[in-house]
Parts: C-alpha cells; structure tokens; sequence
C-alpha cells in the first residue's frame, strides 16, 4: 500500500467532517475523500468552492434525486477535480436527460443518473442523443440474452463500456459467459464483465484476473467484500496483480480499522481505497503518449456509482424492512 496515499486519505476524511460538518461516517463520505485524493495531493482543497458546486447541485439537480442527496458532494468533488464547471455539467445533464426520455431507456433511480454523469465524465463533456441510442440498443440486446443477469444497476457499467469501445457488449458476454462457469458471484457479474473491458487484454487474460483476484480475497477472509465484484472490475484495469490487489486490500483494511473513522464497511472502502491509489501511481508516472487525461476522473465516477451501488442496497432493505413491519402490525 502507498503510506502516503492513506494518510492524505485518512486527513481528507478528517477534514470532511470538519469543514462540511458531516459527521456521520457512511461511504458517500468515503466517496468525496476519494474523488479527492487526485487533487490533495497536487495541493489544499478549496472547502467553500466544493460546498457552493454540491449547493448549486442540490438546487439545479436536473430532476435527479441523488444530486438533492449526499452524493451531490462526491460528484462535486469529481467536477472540482477535473476543473469542470457545474452550471456546463446541468446543462448538459438537463439535455441528456431529454434524450434519455424519448429513447424510452429506463429510467430508475439511481441508475439513470449514475450512466449520464459516468458518460459525462467519460467523455469529459456532453452526452450526444447517438451515444444514448447506442447504449438502448445494446442493452435491449443484452437483456434479450440475459434476461435474469440485466437490468437497471447494468446501465452505468454499459455506458462506460460503450463509450471505450464499440464491441463491449460482446466482449462483455463473452468474459460474462466465462465468469458464470467459474461460479464467480452473480449479483454484478454482469457490470463486472462489462466494466472489465476497458482492460487492455484478452477475454481469458481478463477473466481470469478477475477470478484470480476473486480467490485471492476470499484467501485473506475478505469474504464480504470480494462479493462487491464491480471494484474488482475497476482494479482489473490497473496494472496491479490479483495476489497483490489482495494483500494491499488486506493492509489498507487493518489500517482502518486501527485510526478513526472505523467502519463496518472497511474491506469495501479499502478495495475502493486501492483502487484510487493505483490510478494515481499511474498518472504520476504516466508520459504525454499514455493518453491519461481523463482517466482518474472516469474511476472518481465509478467510485461514487459503486457508493450509489450500496446506499440502493441500503434503502431497499430498510423499505423492505419498514413494509414488513407494517404487514406484522
């Protein structure tokens, strides 16, 4: 693990809470830290301008919910970090969301949302009605193939997937049909495939990165958190090994649980921790042929989509909850 990478991690965490005044722990924070991390360590966080953009979110929110929510910070703290503006951003959310609705894809929530500001930031500007048809044409293909494995929480990763290449949907059953044989979990198997495309190899090479890590997690008892595939999807796209995405995932985990901050979620914030560290040792080493640009950004979007991820866990089972209790009374 990169020593300095956690404890410019760990200070933004603390520094959150200070200058937000959010103190309640939950990985929406731990999303703005890390949509951070690029930034702090190039230089000091301006606080006010992140509180003004996630303001001007909530109040121009394009009708979406999670930018009235906490996640309006960890996308401000995405736009904050690229240099890009919010009021170009609603706007062309706002037109987005227009094409979106007259394709007829679908439209639930967070997962519209989460595919626009993923292609927005992407592309590093405005979504064209083109891209959207090709994303509903492919995921009408999709869900025809894999009607069980396809639905809304598909969309983000699609997106994605179809912005870098063409052929992702293919490709992306392709290392899905791979991934089934193997027994590797199926609630994101298929955002796992497909976000695994941007990798620059093989479908056996990949998927079998992508099993490897799987095993190797389950070696170091992280049984809960290699069950959260999508983030081994984006360490796929690093250049680390399975076996030592592995044992940093274990060591960034004991660290969190030693400082402050110690949450019951620290095997899936410390994939996500790793994950941004690697992106960043990337960058820095990075040459002006490498085609960078862009790409901490992309993996900023995916991280605040797999915290959307959980929190529509969370929600689903507290109303699940709530109507059970209902039903008993």
């Amino acid at each position: 693990m990169n020593n300095t990478h956690f404890d410019a991690f760990q200070s933004l965490r603390r520094e959150i809470k200070t200058q937000l005044k959010w103190g309640s722990a939950g990985p929406m924070r731990d999303a703005v830290a890390l949509a951070l991390l690029p930034a702090a360590l190039q230089g000091s966080i301006d606080y006010t301008k992140l509180r003004d953009t996630a303001a001007y979110l909530k109040k121009n929110n394009a009708k979406l919910y999670f930018l009235r929510s906490s996640t309006r910070y960890a996308v401000a703290a995405s736009l904050l970090t690229e240099g890009m503006d919010a009021q170009t951003f609603i706007a062309d959310i706002s037109a987005a969301r227009q094409h979106w609705k007259e394709l007829k894809l679908r439209r639930t929530s967070p997962y519209e949302g989460a595919s626009l500001i993923t292609l927005y930031f992407a592309g590093r500007g405005s979504i064209d009605r083109g891209t959207l048809s090709a994303l509903k044409t492919s995921f009408d293909m999709l869900k025809d193939a894999y009607f069980w494995h396809v639905g809304s929480l598909t969309l983000p990763a699609l997106s994605l997937a179809l912005h870098n290449s063409t052929t992702a949907t293919t490709d992306g059953a392709i290392i899905f049909d791979t991934l089934k044989q193997e027994k590797f979990p199926s609630q994101y198997r298929m955002s796992t495939a497909l976000i695994s495309t941007l990798r620059k190899s093989g479908h056996p090479e990949t998927s079998r990165w992508l099993i490897d890590a799987y095993q190797a997690m389950k070696a170091t008892k992280m049984h809960t958190a290699s069950r959260r595939t999508t983030s081994l999807a984006v360490a796929s796209l690093t250049d680390i090994s399975p076996e030592q995405f592995a044992d940093d995932v274990d060591a960034v985990r004991q660290r969190l649980k030693e400082g402050p901050f110690r949450s019951s979620n620290a095997g899936a914030l410390a994939m996500n921790f790793v994950n941004m560290s690697q992106v960043i040792s990337m960058r820095d080493a990075a040459t002006d042929d490498d085609n960078f640009a862009g790409f901490t950004t992309v993996i900023a979007a995916l991280q605040a989509y797999i915290a959307m991820q959980e929190q529509a866990a969370m929600v689903a089972v507290i109303a699940a909850s709530t109507a059970g209790a209902a039903a008993a009374s």
